[in-house]
């Protein structure tokens, strides 16, 4: 795909599938909004988000609007910091995903699922979700960033903040997405994305799952949801189904 700086926002490819779909905020003038999210203010020090900035559309980069064949939307990105490098978090700019690290526990329930549906036959011993997003599955958050916060309070305010800068974004990617001559999957995590379903136009049987995200206690998925949510989706894929085993 031909790129803008990575570090500046999505290819080309995408800027000009979403360019008529994201209201009335442009891209050019999200990438700023963006920017100010990563910046210092007053000469404070540059708080710290994640994922990098550099990573924030890396999903994009990796899965061209063609080729997407599923789409996968939870709600944030992993507000933990690397262990290694406090500077950085676990979050690589994937879904769900996080390179390098253990499965974190939302990750270890999806896999869970993925086994308990015979979807996968062993459960990896690293997070990165590459191989998904080399077959088209694209893996994106109702937020693209977030911002590590102490009180419950504070992570809701962080999280409504962050969520509000991709609002016009991600519906519609989902909105771009579901006209694709052969429409994808979607399988939509938590509240917000959930939200998503009425933006997939005209929605087939079996391809639009959506369920309550894996990060919430009990048993996932909740008996009221989907029991083999990735078995769902690839049941409407039939002959592109994913192989959701991982190295």
């Amino acid at each position: 795909m031909k790129t803008t700086n990575p570090a500046e926002g999505m290819p080309v490819e995408w800027e000009t599938a979403l360019s008529s779909l994201t209201g009335t905020r442009s891209l050019r003038s999200l990438y700023s909004v963006i920017d100010d999210l990563y910046a210092p203010s007053n000469g404070a020090v540059a708080p710290l988000v994640f994922p990098r900035r550099d990573e924030v559309f890396r999903s994009f980069h990796l899965v061209a609007p063609h080729e997407v064949r599923a789409v996968i939307i939870g709600q944030d990105p992993y507000p933990q910091a690397d262990p290694s490098d406090p500077s950085r978090g676990i979050a690589d700019g994937l879904s769900f995903s996080a390179r390098g690290h253990q499965p974190p526990e939302s990750l270890r329930r999806l896999l869970y699922n993925l086994w308990s549906s015979r979807e996968i036959q062993s459960p990896p011993f690293d997070a990165d979700l590459r191989s998904w997003a080399a077959q088209g599955v694209l893996l994106i958050n109702v937020a693209l960033t977030v911002q590590p916060a102490g009180t419950d309070a504070q992570k809701r305010a962080n999280f409504n903040r962050h969520r509000s800068v991709y609002a016009e974004l991600i519906p519609g990617v989902v909105k771009a997405m579901s006209v694709l001559p052969d429409p994808p999957a979607f399988l939509l995590l938590g509240r917000h994305a959930r939200a998503l379903a009425g933006a997939v136009h005209r929605a087939k049987p079996d391809q639009v799952v959506a369920v309550t995200h894996p990060s919430r206690r009990g048993v996932w998925p909740a008996p009221t949801d989907d029991q083999h949510p990735f078995s769902t989706m690839n049941r409407f894929l039939d002959v592109r189904k994913i192989d959701w085993a991982l190295p």
